[in-house]
């Protein structure tokens, strides 16, 4: 995820993305809402009280759904916290103490591992007191959350700088095993990039090794990015660069190392970029299929203009591919490389047209050309987004914008997903303004569950400003809408087929007759009877998780007739078969029962006029003849069954 906190400074050039991609200077409009079913938020929780100081670091879901945060406390000293919420709770836990510095917070990150831990990261500068920079040491420290998300590991130590200690990345392999870890160090002579590896076996991490090699004396190193492919190939990323405003020199470049799955060593560097620009902000990233693409942005020395680049690495040939333009402009921060299943890359940037907003764009793998930029936006945005993407490619972006056009406008809290290639109208996730919300984090469960998590400032009527921690969740979403399957008539057993994604909770159901729950119908399956025929049944589906309650109601559809009923023991005629004599006929008996039934005399299989009840009294014409008698059986939503007795001989 991206990471901007307000009190890391560092200024890097990123530049923008194209107003649309090479040839039009205009942005696209919003995207209108995607038709596939999208789940709403529900109501924000508190996780921390109000403080004078308190900020996110950042937030992520465990392989449970379980989510975790990274946060700081500063009041008389800086204490880092790490809270949970177990999945399908909307209540955190208690808070639990990583660290505690007289002061100097640094920057933090969180990875969720595919075996359900989750590792944490930071930088601390404890000894950068008063007055400030005459001893700013740095220390990278690690600490890993057990799968249960019951205790947390003791802090081991990754790294120490005499200067300065930032850009901290974690990435892991997809099926989890050895975890990496990147960040740039600054000795005290420059900075550079250095790496350290967790161990599979027992968790343990290598000493930290630097990774860049200087290609001229004096040459520095930063802004690292690290991605693993399935194979367990290591990729790095980095910034590479020499200034000497004396000969007025100012060149850098993107380059890269691996290192494969097993190897004691990593690759020379490799330079992606073009020489002959200066470069900054890459991002890294990798498909399912294991090709890996970078973009960065790339300036003319002579011009200053800007441009948005890219190249891709296939993993059948292992070699970066030719530079390809994405995009001119300049001056923007973006997201991580989002890419879906199938390989497409989504980015999300906010940056300045006529005012400040978030942006996005798209890179079709099947085409490999990149979407007209969508701002997504609806008010001015203060550089506060996240952006994150789920399994199945949903990409989803929150951002914290103006209230409204008004000057001094309170702010919201927005999010946004793309599904399908299509993003949402923006929904506001916070139910209030406030004076200001920082700090925006999203993340999403590997069931599709999207948890964000911000600050806002509380009012307590106080000289001070006070800062709370708020998260909220999408409820569940029916991923597929529940549909009423089987035979839609009397008699029939029909079933409320319904998947969601995001839910916690069994599924509950209720039929619906005419739009009213039918009383006792809860099951999944439902008997359609006589009282549901010629009316329009639907089912209704719910499904819970911490953010809520979701509910879908299928489609209605007319109950038709049943079968005809049919005779399991055929009618009969009892009494004697005699002139003058009575005869009475039996029903039989029908499945389902029947309710009432008519009758039909025959004499020699010709309907006798007016013999239409259960009793008959043979006359002289049926003398010598052979009666019988059809019994038509009848039952409210099912077809009529007529089934006809044994013939009897009339005697005089």
């Amino acid at each position: 995820m991206f990471k901007s906190h307000w009190y890391v400074l560092r200024t890097a050039f990123i530049p923008m993305l194209a107003a649309a991609v090479i040839g039009s200077g205009a942005l696209a409009p919003a995207a209108s809402a995607a038709t596939a079913a999208t789940a709403p938020w529900g109501a924000p929780v508190a996780f921390t009280g109000n403080a004078d100081l308190t900020s996110l670091l950042d937030l992520t879901v465990a392989a449970d759904g379980s989510a975790v945060a990274l946060w700081v406390l500063n009041q008389s000293q800086d204490t880092l916290y790490a809270s949970v919420r177990p999945a399908g709770s909307s209540t955190w836990g208690a808070a639990h103490t990583l660290d505690v510095t007289p002061i100097g917070r640094g920057e933090a990150t969180l990875l969720a591992s595919p075996d359900g831990t989750v590792t944490a990261a930071w930088t601390e500068f404890p000894n950068d007191v008063a007055p400030y920079g005459t001893n700013p040491g740095g220390r990278l420290l690690a600490a890993v959350l057990a799968a249960d998300g019951s205790t947390w590991s003791e802090p081991v130590e990754l790294d120490s700088a005499a200067q300065w200690l930032g850009d901290v990345r974690l990435a892991e392999d997809p099926k989890g095993g050895l975890a990496t870890a990147v960040w740039t160090a600054d000795p005290g002579s420059g900075h550079e990039v250095h790496s350290a590896v967790r161990a599979e076996s027992d968790g343990s991490w290598s000493a930290a090794e630097r990774l860049d090699v200087p290609y001229v004396t004096g040459a520095t190193a930063d802004s690292p990015q690290v991605a693993v492919d399935q194979y367990g190939t290591t990729t790095v990323a980095y910034t590479d660069g020499f200034a000497d405003r004396d000969a007025g020199t100012d060149e850098s470049r993107v380059v890269t190392v691996t290192k494969a799955l097993g190897a004691s060593a990593w690759s020379a560097p490799v330079t992606v970029s073009d020489p002959a620009t200066r470069v900054g902000g890459a991002k890294l990233g990798v498909a399912v299929d294991g090709d890996t693409t970078l973009v960065w942005g790339a300036a003319d020395p002579s011009t200053d203009d800007s441009a948005l680049v890219s190249a891709v690495r296939p993993a059948s040939t292992g070699v970066w591919g030719a530079i390809e333009p994405v995009g001119t402009g300049g001056g923007a921060e973006m997201s991580d490389l989002l890419i879906g299943p199938n390989g497409d890359i989504t980015l999300v940037w906010v940056d300045y047209r006529t005012s400040f907003g978030t942006r996005t764009v798209t890179r079709s793998a099947a085409t490999g050309t990149w979407s007209a930029v969508r701002t997504l936006s609806t008010q001015y945005v203060p550089e506060q987004f996240d952006a994150t993407i789920d399994d199945d490619g949903t990409v989803q972006a929150v951002w914290t914008q103006d209230a409204s056009a008004a000057e001094e406008s309170p702010r919201v809290l927005v999010g946004s997903a793309m599904v399908n290639g299509t993003w949402t109208a923006p929904k506001t996730i916070t139910p209030a303004a406030a004076d200001s919300v920082y700090g925006d984090r999203v993340a999403v469960a590997p069931d599709g569950r999207v948890t964000a998590a911000w600050a806002v400032t509380v009012e307590d009527g106080s000289s001070s400003q006070h800062w709370q921690l708020f998260s909220a969740s999408t409820v569940p979403a029916a991923a597929t809408a529940p549909v009423v399957s089987g035979t839609v008539r009397t008699g029939s057993t029909v079933t409320c087929k319904v998947t969601w994604k995001g839910a916690t909770s069994a599924t509950s159901y209720a039929w619906l007759r005419d739009g009213k729950a039918i009383v006792g119908a809860t099951a999944a399956k439902h008997r359609l009877t006589g009282a549901d025929y010629g009316h329009q049944v639907a089912c209704r589906a719910s499904a819970a998780n911490e953010g809520g309650t979701a509910t879908a109601t299928s489609a209605a559809k007319k109950v038709a007739a049943g079968p005809a009923l049919t005779a399991t023991t055929k009618p009969s005629i009892t009494g004697t078969a005699k002139v003058g004599k009575k005869l009475t006929a039996k029903a039989g008996k029908w499945s389902p029962a029947a309710t009432s039934y008519s009758y039909q005399w025959k004499r020699g299989g010709t309907s006798i006029k007016g013999a239409t009840k259960s009793t008959y009294k043979p006359v002289k014409a049926d003398k010598g003849k052979k009666l019988t008698v059809t019994v038509t059986a009848k039952l409210t939503g099912y077809a009529n069954g007529s089934a006809t007795s044994t013939s009897v001989k009339v005697s005089g």
